[in-house]
């Protein structure tokens, strides 16, 4: 069974995590490949290339990403703000899913803002 080890919207990282897999012979499947030739991902709401490893040589993957920082440490995440993790939870609707918090953060007061203007138009016509 193929388990997600990891997400880019970056095709070079995505070469380079192939070729650390490769060299240390875990199989491995890549989703959405092609979709890093089209462009601004998060601006399109597309999700990058997934790769994915095999359940039983997933903690070695994981060790390899961590070691070569391609990911961070579970230390790390654990890490991660109140208000990260809220925004995180709360808005991972369809079109967000995937997408890193600051794309998140982005939309979140584009659509504030968006419904503030709104108010006050109807408060001053």
């Amino acid at each position: 069974m193929l388990v997600e080890l990891y997400e880019t919207n970056n095709i070079a990282t995505l070469q380079l995590v192939k070729s650390l897999l490769k060299i240390n012979d875990i199989d491995h499947e890549i989703m959405n490949e092609n979709t890093l030739q089209i462009g601004s991902l998060e601006a399109m709401g597309i999700q990058g290339a997934i790769v994915k490893v095999d359940a039983n040589s997933y903690e070695r993957a994981k060790e390899l990403m961590i070691e070569n920082k391609f990911m961070s440490s579970k230390a790390a995440i654990e890490e991660e703000s109140a208000f990260v993790k809220w925004v995180n939870e709360n808005f991972d609707f369809a079109f967000l899913k995937g997408q890193p918090f600051y794309i998140k953060l982005l939309i979140i007061v584009a659509v504030l803002l968006i419904i503030l203007g709104a108010i006050i138009f109807l408060l001053v016509s």
